[in-house]
């Protein structure tokens, strides 16, 4: 008897109540106006070895969670994309550009 092996692992999860993963679209991001650039207030860091988003986060928004607002301000999905040496901007206040970004 042939059987499709997706389904027969689902069968299995199903059994064990192990609820399956949710797929969730990438948000669509809105690309900021002049006039909301102009009201941010971007920091200048120059990307140096053992630099992380998070650490850039703690540090100029006070949680460590918001690491993926510089991550996207900056086009750069993760620290893997920036090379030693490159200047990223962090920008400030975090609450207006969220705000701004639909948030």
């Amino acid at each position: 008897m042939r059987y499709n092996k997706r389904e027969k692992k689902h069968s299995w999860l199903y059994r064990r109540d192990i609820p399956i993963g949710t797929h969730y679209t990438s948000p669509i991001w809105s690309d900021l106006t002049d006039d909301e650039r102009r009201e941010l207030t971007n920091i200048r860091h120059t990307w140096k070895v053992g630099d992380r988003f998070y650490k850039l986060a703690e540090q100029h928004y006070g949680d460590p969670t918001a690491w993926w607002v510089i991550a996207m301000y900056n086009g750069l999905p993760t620290e893997g994309h920036v090379r030693t040496g490159t200047t990223i901007l962090i920008p400030t206040p975090v609450g207006r550009l969220l705000t701004y970004w639909g948030f």
